[in-house]
């Protein structure tokens, strides 16, 4: 099975994956990011404003997939 790498950036930081994780296809490997994404967001998300983006790279290092999550609060 292939092995892809689930990047995680917020704002200008990224925090790269060094170990990668085997998945046996594209379906697999969007809901894996989305999933990711949902997740770390919950802990890094800043509570009134902020984008976080799980980059999904392949074994070759070729970017192949974006999932991002965006809160905004709006006081109304």
């Amino acid at each position: 099975m292939p092995r892809y790498f689930f990047d995680v950036r917020e704002f200008e930081r990224l925090i790269s994956d060094t170990e990668g994780e085997e998945l046996a296809d594209s379906d697999a490997v969007a809901r894996e990011a989305a999933l990711a994404a949902i997740h770390i967001a919950k802990e890094l998300l800043n509570a009134s404003r902020s984008t976080l983006a799980v980059e999904v790279r392949d074994e070759e290092g070729l970017k192949i997939l974006r999932a991002t999550v965006t809160l905004r609060v709006e006081r109304l």
